[in-house]
């Protein structure tokens, strides 16, 4: 009889990498993707009736030798995700894992990565609009690759974002301004980063200073939308981590195209802009629009195991 295979929770996870160690990975992942050598499996997901639904992805890094996908059901508003990791030489199931905190970790260092090849390099103040449980880790992500000065926190709900405001600035040891409003919270912004369900925009074009960098991370399904398509017309640069996901799932990517603020063939994928390296300063608005692709959660489950392994 085969043995169980080893299982790494949560908290195994967050012990094991760090943000800079996970922005680190996926730039690698990506760069392997320019190279041919590492893809995703696009998002899948079946419908039931009461809100519930069955989803998994998944991707490969034939460098590292590693397989992996995550699947997970969503019912009465409450889901639990986990990553199967596989030899992509043998095949074999090397471990399980949760992947709630993965999950953040790998969407904020997304963040993180595009605003290491999009913000300007002296960037040293963050707009976050946003206080929900992935708020935090896009923060971390941005002050992983720029010297951050200074965030301003926008939310609903202004008990809540001051309350937000006062744990993330102890978390982080940064000032955390709770602002009134997404326009306080972007005037002085160098890098604007959304994480919201909002599904009407909550960033216009109207927010942004020049030079500014967009993460829109959190509006991931057609009805849903953060960054008004404004935003995309203004942009210089609309870095996206799959063309096809996105126009497949992002409402904000959705509306951009169909009022034609944005052409298809401008979507620049991530794997493209690691490629291409850093883009420098310049008084252009780019944007990346991040939808969440299996590719990454490979990249940071290779990492999870490998360290693991070597502890």
């Amino acid at each position: 009889m085969t043995s169980a295979p080893p299982y790494l929770t949560n908290e195994q996870i967050v012990e094991l990498i760090s943000m800079p160690e996970a922005v680190d990975a996926l730039e690698r992942a990506f760069a392997e993707e320019a190279q041919g050598s590492a893809g995703s499996m696009e998002r899948t997901r079946v419908l039931w009736d009461g809100g519930g639904r069955l989803q998994a992805l998944g991707g490969y890094l034939d460098g590292a030798g590693f397989a992996a996908a995550k699947c997970w059901t969503v019912a009465g508003g409450k889901g639990h995700p986990i990553v199967a990791l596989f030899s992509s030489r043998d095949g074999s199931l090397q471990a399980l894992m949760d992947a709630t905190e993965l999950g953040r970790l790998r969407t904020g260092a997304a963040s993180g990565l595009a605003t290491k090849l999009l913000a300007s390099p002296d960037a040293s103040t963050l707009a976050l609009i946003g206080t929900g449980r992935q708020a935090p880790t896009q923060a971390e992500a941005v002050a992983a690759v720029r010297k951050l000065e200074r965030i301003f926190a926008v939310g609903r709900d202004p008990e809540r974002t001051a309350t937000f405001a006062g744990m993330l600035s102890e978390r982080m040891g940064i000032p955390v301004e709770a602002s009134t409003s997404v326009e306080a919270a972007t005037r002085h912004a160098d890098i604007v980063t959304a994480i919201t369900n909002a599904e009407e925009p909550v960033v216009t074009a109207g927010d942004l200073q020049p030079g500014t960098h967009v993460n829109g991370a959190g509006a991931i399904l057609p009805r849903m939308q953060e960054l008004d398509a404004g935003v995309f017309a203004q942009a210089e640069i609309v870095v996206v981590d799959s063309p096809e996901q996105a126009a497949r799932e992002a409402g904000d990517i959705q509306q951009a195209l169909e009022t034609s603020a944005v052409e298809r063939d401008q979507l620049i994928p991530l794997s493209q802009a690691v490629a291409d390296g850093p883009r420098g300063a310049g008084d252009g608005i780019t944007v990346f629009k991040s939808v969440g692709v299996g590719l990454e959660d490979v990249a940071l489950a290779t990492l999870a195991w490998q360290t693991s392994q070597s502890r």
